[in-house]
């Protein structure tokens, strides 16, 4: 039997992960593994989109550089997506490249691009996603400069290089979209509004949910809704939101903890001020259930982890999430022992396959940033 490879050290505090390789990348600003987790890209805006090997040995650079990136589910396919500023407007360049051959097979402009940046801690909610038999690019744009064409969806058919537009709703902003299967996700900033299933082909409105969130992300048991500084949604069979005893306690223990260490006034007055915060139920939805979550904040990122559990960054923990009877498990991954509050928080990337868990992270605010592979245990 080989041996197996010896866990690096890192400045966080681990609990059923190992990290095995890590690369630092001047100027990173996107991370994904690829389906297999055999290969990694890491997207700068100043230099080619980078790609590396398990082990994070460099295997070489696509033609340009990018603040998007996303692989195509069978591997064999990268896009990207970088802006470029166009009068008062920023226009996106999509282009799509074979994979490992680089060679690039479409490409595209979409005007009047833009992206809400909700996310504190970095990269938020992915902009690109695939359709489930790879022939299609679904591209999400939010323009805060204008009200024409706000939400746009676009739809890039890779074999023919041409590319349709849907305008959605005006009435909010896109945070989120996925693909699961014959239904795109389209989440949006204000309940009211909400979360939209539509028709992957032809993008008709399937139903609505009276939810916000930062991010959506299918799963198994239903699509989840994350972003909420209180709540979790889970899309499916709905119940009533019930706020027990034990949830509040789990809710103040992690408050106290993040005070215990919390140094700068800022963050302890943050803190003090979010322990004073009353919890709110949610909207009761039909097509919803509501999971209370013990982060005092609602600005993470998630990857799907399995058929059904997601796996979290907030910035200052990566957790797994998992939802069991109708209630909501979080389990520590990573903590950075060093930071009480996501205002300067080191976890800046992540991204998730198979047993693989990528984190981009910065030693202090103006390092580059260091990507470390962990195995999930």
């Amino acid at each position: 039997m080989a041996a197996r490879p010896k866990a690096l050290k890192v400045p966080f505090d681990v609990h059923g992960v190992v990290p095995r390789h890590q690369v630092v990348v001047k100027g990173a600003i996107d991370l994904a593994l690829s389906p297999d987790a055999e290969t990694f890209a890491v997207a700068s805006r100043d230099v080619p989109v980078a790609l590396f090997d398990r082990s994070a040995q460099s295997i070489g650079a696509l033609e340009s550089g990018a603040e998007h990136i996303a692989w195509s589910n069978d591997g064999k396919r990268i896009a990207t997506l970088r802006g470029e500023w166009k009068g008062n407007d920023t226009k996106a360049i999509i282009e799509v490249h074979t994979w490992p051959g680089k060679e690039r097979v479409a490409t595209c402009e979409l005007p009047n691009w833009g992206t809400v940046s909700h996310a504190l801690c970095g990269s938020g909610a992915p902009v690109l996603a695939f359709g489930p038999n790879d022939t299609h690019l679904y591209i999400r744009s939010a323009n805060m400069r204008s009200d024409e064409g706000k939400n746009v969806l676009g739809v890039l058919d890779i074999a023919k290089n041409e590319l349709a537009t849907h305008s959605l709703s005006d009435d909010s902003y896109l945070f989120s979209i996925a693909v699961d299967g014959d239904r795109v996700y389209a989440l949006f900033s204000e309940a009211h509004v909400g979360l939209m299933v539509l028709d992957a082909k032809t993008l008709a409105v399937r139903s609505k949910a009276k939810i916000s969130g930062e991010q959506v992300l299918p799963g198994k048991s239903g699509a989840w809704v994350i972003g909420d500084r209180a709540w979790a949604h889970r899309i499916g069979e709905g119940r009533p939101a019930v706020i027990r005893k034990a949830d509040k306690e789990r809710r103040w223990a992690r408050l106290q903890e993040l005070m215990h260490r919390a140094k700068a006034k800022w963050d302890v007055d943050h803190l003090k001020y979010l322990e004073g915060l009353d919890l709110d139920k949610p909207d009761a939805s039909p097509g919803a259930r509501a999971l209370l979550h013990a982060e005092p904040w609602g600005i993470p990122q998630g990857e799907r982890f399995g058929d059904d559990d997601l796996i979290v960054r907030d910035g200052v923990r990566v957790a797994r999430w998992h939802e069991a009877a109708g209630e909501l498990e979080v389990t520590p991954l990573i903590e950075d022992l060093q930071r009480a509050t996501t205002a300067k928080g080191r976890h800046l990337l992540l991204s998730v396959r198979k047993t693989t868990l990528a984190l981009g992270w910065r030693k202090a605010m103006n390092d580059d940033i260091t990507v470390t592979l962990f195995d999930i245990e």
